[in-house]
């Protein structure tokens, strides 16, 4: 092959091969999932910290007891949850699952 020919197919070729390199990023694209806002809520009641994030069906609220000893925390929930206590010792933690939405935290 001669000079003038490789450099025509070159030429010829380079416009394919640029089309080609720049509709790569597109066909490789994943639809994005639509972004949802999650309110997290955060406090504390005593010696507990607690947090809970809105959800779409049931609320799980987290807490953390920062005394050294054994507290009760209550749990007053807005919907048909009734309220709830849980004895809790020194640096313990736990978790309560409901369809609820906690309304009042208060150490006992």
């Amino acid at each position: 092959m001669t000079l003038m020919s490789k450099l025509t197919t070159a030429l010829m070729a380079a416009p394919v091969f640029a089309t080609a390199i720049a509709a790569a990023p597109t066909a490789l694209a994943q639809p994005m999932a639509p972004f949802q806002a999650v309110d997290m809520h955060r406090g504390e009641a005593g010696c507990f910290a607690w947090s809970w994030a809105d959800g779409n069906t049931t609320t799980t609220v987290y807490w953390h007891n920062r005394c050294s000893t054994e507290k009760t925390l209550l749990i007053e929930w807005l919907g048909p949850a009734a309220p709830s206590r849980h004895v809790v010792p020194g640096d313990g933690k736990g978790h309560e699952k409901t369809s609820g939405i906690p309304h009042r935290f208060e150490q006992q």
